[in-house]
């Protein structure tokens, strides 16, 4: 249980300061850019939450799974099916 508070506790410290660094570094590039708040703000988010898109596809591609990298499906999926065209349900008949 001590290594969980522990261990939490790190973690909790390592993002307040990881937080600080990213605000501190988004006030110098407003101040050195001339480029408004909102707009360094929303650059940052628009990173932070693709990221995730980012490494699954990078990993999809470097394992070979091109297709689920494509479409999120694997390769036995009938994309047509899957597009819901023809009236068709998302699940295989």
């Amino acid at each position: 249980m001590g290594k969980l508070v522990g261990g939490l506790l790190f973690i909790g410290t390592l993002m307040l300061g990881c937080g600080m660094l990213v605000a501190e570094t988004a006030g110098d590039l407003v101040t050195e850019t001339g480029v408004s708040e909102s707009m360094v703000g929303g650059l940052f988010m628009a990173a932070a939450t693709s990221l995730p898109e980012l490494i699954t596809v990078d990993h999809l591609l470097r394992t070979g799974s091109v297709q689920r990298s494509w479409a999120g499906t694997s390769a036995d999926d009938d994309p047509v099916e899957m597009s819901g065209a023809h009236g068709s349900s998302m699940s295989k008949p």
